[in-house]
């Protein structure tokens, strides 16, 4: 973990994790959440990035990721949960 924290922290990397992995930097205001509009079971996910505008690689990597669980849905190999 500490490896993921100080890519986070030191470059423009992102990564997908429970914001629990990461609170006390959340809290310390070093890393944001941003949400992802998926529908979720109990535990809901998000994208954890240095505060300030989003960059282009995390527009893309978003994109490319909701593009997979659309298709993911289509196909049949994931479920949508309704809330």
């Amino acid at each position: 973990m500490s490896m993921i924290r100080e890519m986070l922290l030191t470059s423009d990397r992102i990564t997908v994790l429970s914001g629990l992995t990461m609170v006390g930097d959340l809290v310390r205001g070093l890393v944001r959440i941003v949400p992802l509009v998926v529908p979720t079971g109990a535990r809901p996910g998000g994208i954890v990035h240095l505060p300030g505008a989003p960059t282009a690689g995390l527009h893309a990597f978003r994109s490319v990721l909701l593009d997979y669980v659309e298709e993911a849905v289509a196909t049949g190999h994931v479920r949508r949960l309704r809330m």
